[in-house]
């Protein structure tokens, strides 16, 4: 009984080990998904979103600022050249012209005085006009005293707005690095849990995780350096000295906080997404932080260089060093005094000559007078036609940005103009990974958001300028378009294009520009997503068996990128082969 019990126990070890090394030999079928080779059109494409522009427009402003006194028109009249827009009150230029004019006159007068016996009333005026230098120069010294007692109040002013600055640039800087910590997982390892699998995984194919935690540990040094100087300011106790101090850690700060959230941006944009359950909607949201995060602490960058040259501005006006003033509105007011002081004494001399006998040497200089008496009116009449705003050709007002009563600046255009003509022009920006691929005259689809898809426009392009223009923090340049033509019904193109089409288009519309940078006909294709590259080499996986799951690896030579995520098979496969797009690993 005992052996026919060891034999039955034998047969059932031999038949366990028999089936789990078939199992063991067997392997999981490739589970992946196809597309075939296909010959067909390949177009390459650069798109953008820009906007309508008049081929001429201008935005206008006074020479010279001042209160508004009347607005002659308003926005969508029509306008000749030359016609008044607007005017500023001329109170002050009005009397600057009649003083002008009475020294003018008064100079022709004094020319004539001078030929002529001299009489009382002649030496009277002479008096009066030493009496009227004098209570200039009085008042010069007024005014000079004056600007030192004002500059002084100008730098404690700009101080406490500086110190306002950087205390505020502070909260900013805590919160993207307690962001940047939330994915990174530097100090707070907990925080980082839901990207610590992503993150490992990019670290040890890449450099940009190490990059950013760099970045990031040398932000948070920044930022402790400037905490410990900023938070000991106060407004009104703090000296000079410990303000001056505060700014350049502040900015640093602010600088290397800038790159550590670039670098963590472009970490979340390397993640596999499936690595360690990481979806795309956590990833985005994340990026979203970062852009609000980078976006806030650029501000408080801008606001502080801003704050800076204020200071430095005041700090200029009052004096290089605490309680000196040697420059600026100090300065100008003591040459002002001493050009008084010149004044009077000019006019004592004068005085003393009329009360001695004429001297052709004397005429001379009265002639004299007189021509910079005449300049100094020609000069104040100038400035009072400053007062008032012409248009300098005939167009259509679109802006206006003052009304009736308020005060105009140089930094503010007054009213905007556009040229009377039809609006052909687009103006938009494309990234600097597409503007290598974009030429003069290359064809382009315009489709306006006012007009909707039954108005297509074909357009060329007709200028790239080559200054760069950046927007948050990624370079653009400006390519500008020209309507040319419209699409049909049947997608071909009229190359006439008639008032009518161009009449509901207006300056501004937002306009979805499509630019064919390259066409081919004919070509060989597959979705570049099938495309496979190590070593500098790519390949292509042609399915030989696809019920077994078998395929190659074929070495293949592309071509051309297109649009719609094709690209273009030059050697390597044939028309009809079946390649894999996506391949899940067994």
């Amino acid at each position: 009984m005992k052996r026919k019990i060891v034999l039955i126990s034998s047969i059932i070890i031999v038949l366990l080990a028999w089936i789990l090394w078939r199992r063991a030999g067997q392997t999981k079928k490739s589970e992946f998904t196809s597309a075939p080779v296909t010959r067909g059109t390949l177009e390459q494409r650069v798109e953008g979103s820009g906007t309508v522009t008049a081929a001429t427009d201008a935005n206008l402003n006074f020479e010279i600022t001042g209160t508004v006194a009347r607005v002659h028109l308003k926005v969508g009249d029509h306008i000749k050249k030359d016609q008044l827009i607007a005017q500023l009150k001329t109170e002050n230029l009005d009397a600057e012209a009649t003083q002008s004019s009475g020294a003018f006159k008064r100079a022709q007068a004094n020319l004539a005085q001078s030929l002529a016996p001299s009489t009382s009333e002649v030496l009277d005026q002479y008096r009066a006009d030493v009496e009227k230098a004098q209570a200039n120069l009085n008042k010069a010294r007024v005014d000079l005293e004056n600007a030192k007692a004002s500059t002084g109040q100008s730098l404690d002013d700009a101080n406490a707005n500086m110190i306002s600055s950087l205390q505020g640039a502070l909260a900013p800087l805590e919160t993207s690095a307690n962001d940047i910590d939330t994915i990174l997982g530097v100090v707070n390892t907990t925080a980082g849990e839901t990207y610590k699998k992503g993150v490992t995984d990019l670290d040890n194919r890449s450099t940009y995780v190490s990059t950013a935690k760099s970045d990031f540990a040398s932000s948070r040094t920044k930022l402790s350096a400037a905490k410990k100087l900023v938070n000991g300011l106060v407004l009104g106790i703090s000296k000079q000295s410990d303000v001056d101090a505060a700014i350049a850690p502040s900015k640093d700060a602010l600088v290397i906080t800038a790159t550590a959230l670039n670098d963590t941006w472009t970490v979340l944009d390397k993640l596999d997404l499936g690595v360690a359950g990481l979806i795309a909607t956590t990833v985005n949201a994340s990026k979203t932080t970062i852009d609000a995060d980078r976006s806030s602490v650029n501000a408080k960058l801008s606001a502080v260089l801003a704050q800076e040259q204020k200071l430095i501005s005041a700090k200029l006006n009052f004096g290089s060093t605490a309680g000196t003033q040697n420059v600026s509105s100090v300065a100008q007011a003591e040459a002002n005094a001493k050009i008084y002081e010149a004044a009077l004494t000019a006019a004592n001399a004068a005085l003393a000559q009329k009360e001695a006998k004429p001297r052709e040497v004397d005429i001379g200089a009265l002639r004299a007078a007189v021509e910079e008496a005449r300049g100094a009116y020609d000069n104040a009449i100038a400035n009072r036609e400053k007062a008032f705003l012409r248009a300098p050709f005939d167009g259509t007002v679109t802006v206006i940005n003052y009304k009736l009563g308020e005060q105009t600046n140089l930094a503010k255009s007054f009213a905007s103009l556009f040229a009377d003509n039809e609006f052909r022009r687009i103006e938009v920006h494309i990234s600097e990974n597409d503007i290598a691929r974009t030429r003069l005259k290359q064809p382009a689809q315009i489709i306006l958001d006012a007009l909707g898809q039954d108005h297509i426009f074909y357009a060329e392009v007709t200028a790239i300028d080559p200054a760069q223009t950046v927007i948050s923090d990624v370079v653009y340049y400006k390519v500008t378009l020209q309507i040319e033509g419209k699409y049909r019904q049947d997608k071909t193109i009229d190359m006439t294009v008639s008032t009518d089409d161009l009449k509901e288009i207006r300056p501004g519309m937002t306009a979805n520009v499509t630019i064919s940078t390259a066409y081919k006909e004919g070509v060989l294709m597959i979705p570049e997503r099938a495309i496979i590259e190590r070593g500098g080499i790519k390949y292509a996986r042609r399915i030989i068996d696809i019920k077994k799951g078998l395929f190659e690896e074929r070495e293949v030579k592309t071509g051309l990128r297109g649009g719609d995520s094709q690209i273009e098979i030059i050697e390597g496969l044939n028309d009809g082969d079946q390649i894999v797009t996506f391949l899940k690993a067994s």
